[in-house]
């Protein structure tokens, strides 16, 4: 496996009763209940990571936890200041 990883968001049509917020929904090309799910792959397209989520946080909110919970589900070190990693806050 090589060491570049994937973040890939996804989104299906929510169906049934559950209250869940809408958002845009590509199969019906309308706003409707959804159901988002970020994956986490290799180059190879091999899913090694994915979470359900809430389309309540913003995608730009929530990378950087789904990044943080994957690391600690998979035993991977905490990330370095390296590529990829969030810049350290500016004062």
């Amino acid at each position: 496996m090589g060491t570049e990883l994937y973040f890939d968001p996804h989104v299906k049509h929510g169906t049934g009763d559950q209250n869940r917020l809408k958002g845009w929904c590509l199969k019906i090309r309308f706003a409707d209940k959804i159901l988002p799910s970020d994956f986490i792959h290799t180059a190879q397209s091999a899913p090694i990571y994915f979470e359900t989520t809430d389309n309540f946080a913003d995608l730009r909110e929530r990378f950087f936890g789904v990044v943080q919970r994957a690391r600690a589900t998979l035993g991977w070190p905490a990330a370095s200041s390296g590529p990829g990693s969030p810049a350290p806050p500016r004062h």
